[in-house]
């Protein structure tokens, strides 16, 4: 009769196992090179709601940084060609422009309205307005638009809404002044406009019950 211990016998292949996994781990976390990074995309939002931003984190190793680096940019076009994400996080504004990224154009020229003619800031009961003087452009990976209206001092827009290109393009135009597909062409922050947003209240509300903001005329003060 064997004077093995039975209970050692059962416990070597798991000994073995936990070894070999520690020294796999020790051998990754040696790679001469690592980089860690994210990468990001944005969900289509519903009408009258911010697009969602999703991220992911991303880990590569490899031999040498040139080997990283090379994986790390071809796995980031994997991604935006199959995935629609990007190595840009959408909800940092106003960085320094990557070389080679154009700057916003200049936003058009307002047709101020003559004095007495501004909106009044309210619409009993139905709706509302807002006095815009800056207005955020951002463009989406499926290819619409949101625009962002702030009033003066706001840290968060006041109303906004999501269209298509032709669509943005079009309620912009009504105000008279001379907006181009340049414009709406990647993330800008339009600081010196000033529009009168009329605007609607919606039968759809958010998740706190206030009613969404349905844009009814825009035109420049």
């Amino acid at each position: 009769m064997s004077n093995e211990n039975p209970k050692t016998c059962i416990n070597q292949p798991s000994q073995l196992f936990e070894g070999r996994l520690q020294e796999i781990q020790g051998n990754l976390s040696e790679a001469p090179a690592v980089i860690f990074t994210k990468l990001y995309g944005l969900l289509t939002p519903e009408e009258g709601k911010d697009p969602q931003v999703i991220e992911f984190n991303l880990t590569v190793r490899g031999s040498d940084p040139k080997e990283v680096i090379d994986r790390i940019f071809e796995a980031s076009r994997y991604a935006k060609d199959k995935y629609k994400l990007s190595l840009a996080n959408p909800n940092v504004r106003n960085t320094p422009k990557a070389s080679g990224q154009p700057s916003a154009p200049s936003a058009p020229g307002a047709q101020r309205a003559p004095a007495g003619a501004q909106g009044t800031g309210t619409t009993p009961q139905s709706g509302g307005v807002v006095n815009a003087v800056k207005m955020e452009v951002v463009r989406g990976p499926d290819g619409k638009v949101t625009l962002k209206w702030y009033r003066a001092g706001d840290r968060y827009p006041e109303i906004y809404t999501t269209r298509t290109p032709e669509k943005a393009l079009e309620l912009l135009r009504s105000t008279g002044e001379d907006w181009r597909e340049e414009h709406l062409a990647g993330s800008y922050m339009y600081n010196d406009i000033r529009h009168v947003i009329h605007f609607r209240f919606s039968e759809k509300t958010n998740s706190k019950g206030n009613p969404y903001k349905d844009i009814v005329e825009i035109r420049s003060a």
